[in-house]
């Protein structure tokens, strides 16, 4: 008579059946994705004309309500202006207590640069300051790439909808970093300024230039931070399995 056993032959079985029911990802399906992928990144990144004016003035009122005080100083707050916008002089001119010099110029719209931030310092009243922003650059592109991602990705729709709920809180955090890097190494922090809200070191001043070329100025970094959320917010632990899966048949 043969005996069947019922104890587990492989490593497999002994870690509780992990390594059964989760299957690696398999050619058919991430090509799947990265086409899904494709035709969703078209279809929000290409179109950026007719979206334009309205993500516009949802930076900008983000921006107002977020920067209404600049994080741990009081004195600092920041005003955010559509910069191609035929009135944004009246509309610089009525946000401080005395009119404009005569002959001002405002600096203009150049390229993707559309927001104009006007620095404040409640201390020095009627000084300011003008740093110039690109609401698809900054604000549109890690957005939208995030949610190409999350939407191309295959998992349930309550699973898709909790991922797209923390990922847009944390690229809109991650927009808001950016900014206030922005904003203080090229403006709130630059030593000399009448508007300044306070004066750091070289080393410091020095370490919030170099984030500036990081965080700001390198285009990249949209896309690496969003692929970021993107792991963080819609990979789980059969997800992740399956990557050492993978990865473990590729180094045998």
């Amino acid at each position: 008579m043969v005996e069947h056993s019922t104890q587990p032959n492989d490593k497999s079985s002994r870690a509780g059946g992990v390594s059964e029911a989760v299957e690696a990802p398999s050619p058919p399906s991430m090509i799947r994705f990265f086409l899904m992928f494709c035709l969703l990144c078209g279809l929000l990144l290409a179109p950026w004309s007719s979206v334009e004016q309205g993500y516009r003035s949802l930076f900008r009122f983000g921006g107002d309500v977020v920067f209404s005080r600049f994080w741990f100083w009081s004195d600092g707050y920041v005003r955010f202006m559509d910069l191609k916008s035929d009135d944004v002089h009246a509309r610089v001119n009525a946000v401080i207590p005395r009119s404009l010099p005569p002959g001002f110029r405002l600096p203009a719209p150049s390229g993707e640069l559309d927001v104009l931030m006007v620095l404040q310092n409640r201390r020095a009243v009627g000084s300011l300051g003008f740093i110039r922003a690109s609401s698809r650059n900054q604000g549109y592109w890690p957005t939208a790439f995030l949610i190409a991602l999350i939407l191309a990705k295959r998992m349930r729709w309550s699973r898709r909808g909790w991922a797209l709920l923390w990922g847009m809180l944390m690229v809109h955090a991650f927009i808001a970093f950016r900014l206030s890097i922005n904003l203080l190494a090229t403006g709130f922090a630059v030593p000399g300024k009448r508007y300044a809200i306070f004066e750091p070191s070289e080393f410091w001043l020095a370490l919030l230039r170099r984030a500036d070329e990081v965080f700001v100025q390198n285009p990249t970094v949209s896309f690496v931070v969003a692929a970021f959320i993107w792991l963080v917010v819609a990979f789980t632990k059969q997800d992740w399995v399956m990557v050492l899966q993978a990865t473990r048949h590729d180094d045998d």
